[in-house]
């Protein structure tokens, strides 16, 4: 610690995120600004979603179509038609 009351001026490799040099690392929000295609995972999401798995020869997307159009009754005895709440989230994720 200063012992004066004269102000000492420090110098540093250190790069702010404001700096006009700062790097941009891969995995920050600055590299999300620059390329936003980088977060970009729509394309990824819709082919897992639509690739069929070998037994059934169906998708995900097929699943949770079925589940909106052909819902398994559900309840401690089956009681049940629908899950107003599942269907609100299937239709969220589709």
């Amino acid at each position: 610690m200063p012992t004066s009351e004269e102000r000492v001026a420090l110098q540093s490799n250190i790069n702010t995120p404001l700096a006009p040099n700062a790097p941009v690392h891969a995995n920050s929000h600055a590299s999300m600004v620059s390329n936003p295609s980088s977060i970009d995972t729509w394309s990824t999401t819709l082919a897992a979603l639509q690739s069929e798995s070998a037994p059934e020869q169906s998708s995900l997307l097929d699943a949770l179509v079925s589940s909106l159009t052909e819902p398994v009754p559900f309840g401690p005895d089956g009681e049940n038609d629908k899950d107003v709440e599942f269907q609100g989230m299937v239709v969220r994720q589709v």
